[in-house]
């Protein structure tokens, strides 16, 4: 089996060289995906930002937040922690860590019922590679969460990942065409 670095530049690579027009359009298929789902019904959403050719999450927050819904997204807070910043408004956010857009709001205190987490390659059992540095799997292990989701294009999602004992799984992987449960 390959390492855990040779899979996400490999996967990189083939997100990477989608075209802009073809991230957006398959981010929004994916977005709607989610939404069709029972989860979003939820109140409370924790979000990432989205980068370069990541499925694009800007527009699933505004959906959350026009549904009156609480969005959270991250904001760095050194190189171990993130936690959640309340978000209302997409122009509450600026460059921060790694240059991914970080709220200049207050810190959000309540439940998260939904976490929408990135990743560079997902496995259909929950399992996920993501950029190396381990946010997400201290976030997830530290913090009471409801359901785990992974957002994706389809070509990102493989059988089986080399896993961990610190790489957190996720309750659910959704792409374009298909919805993963764990």
């Amino acid at each position: 089996m390959f390492s855990k670095r040779i899979i996400r530049a490999v996967a990189r690579g083939v997100r990477d060289s989608l075209s802009p027009s073809e991230a957006d359009s398959r981010s929004w298929m994916v977005v709607d995906n989610l939404l069709s789902l029972d989860i979003a019904c939820a109140n409370s959403f924790f979000v990432y930002m989205s980068k370069g050719r990541e499925v694009c999450t800007s527009g699933l927050i505004s959906k959350l937040l026009g549904a009156g819904k609480t969005v959270a997204v991250p904001k760095v807070m050194d190189s171990k922690i993130m936690e959640p910043y309340i978000l209302t408004r997409l122009d509450q956010l600026s460059a921060g860590a790694y240059g991914i857009l970080e709220p200049n709001t207050a810190r959000y205190e309540g439940s998260i019922d939904v976490c929408i987490v990135p990743g560079v390659i997902f496995d259909a059992r929950g399992g996920r590679i993501g950029q190396g540095k381990g946010y997400y799997d201290r976030f997830l292990s530290a913090n009471d969460v409801g359901i785990s989701v992974g957002m994706a294009y389809s070509f990102q999602v493989v059988p089986k990942l080399p896993l961990d004992r610190n790489d957190a799984l996720l309750d659910m992987i959704v792409t374009e065409s298909k919805v993963f449960r764990r």
